[in-house]
């Protein structure tokens, strides 16, 4: 087997074992019940986005969090908790990164999560990231197939976003009928 597809594919497993791997913060039981009410972003911790050379305002990048968030964690029903994320960084591989080395595009930030009928938490502060949907290879078919910085920056809040899910509601968006 040709090294270039033996390394897609070995990447393609390590992705996504390493979703499935990822915590689910709460029990069970608060998995089903909550739902998600005002996700509040804290930006005095933003490092803003790096590693690639694209422009947004800290205001831009969170209300892109936050609509992204919104997108996944919304359930029918009246919202018993709040969601607190202090975001950390927002950081994009560039063709040359992705030449070099490979990576993922990634978001990270503390996660903390309120109930709101006595202000408890659900979720203390817990570090949290997700990386970009598309799985990236280094080396030369890396830089090719390096997405537009814009398409780089939309699949790694979509990711980020799903990673959130997954540690709240315990499966991927879509598999809880949500």
């Amino acid at each position: 087997m040709p090294r270039a597809i033996r390394s897609l594919i070995l990447m393609s497993l390590f992705f996504v074992l390493s979703a499935c791997a990822q915590p689910v913060l709460v029990s069970e039981a608060q998995s089903r019940a909550l739902v998600v009410g005002t996700i509040d972003i804290d930006m005095s911790r933003f490092q803003g986005v790096t590693g690639r050379e694209f422009k947004l305002s800290p205001a831009q990048v969170e209300a892109d969090v936050r609509k992204a968030l919104r997108a996944v964690l919304a359930r029918p029903g009246n919202a018993n908790a709040d969601i607190k994320l202090v975001l950390d960084r927002v950081r994009l591989v560039s063709p040359g990164q992705a030449f070099a080395v490979g990576g993922q595009s990634s978001i990270t930030g503390t996660l903390s999560v309120v109930g709101r009928a006595n202000n408890t938490a659900i979720v203390p502060p817990t570090e949290v990231s997700g990386i970009s949907e598309q799985v990236r290879l280094g080396g030369v078919i890396g830089a090719v197939t390096s997405p537009t910085a814009d398409k780089d920056y939309q699949q790694t809040l979509r990711g980020f976003a799903a990673s959130v899910h997954k540690q709240l509601y315990g499966v991927m968006p879509g598999a809880d009928g949500a």
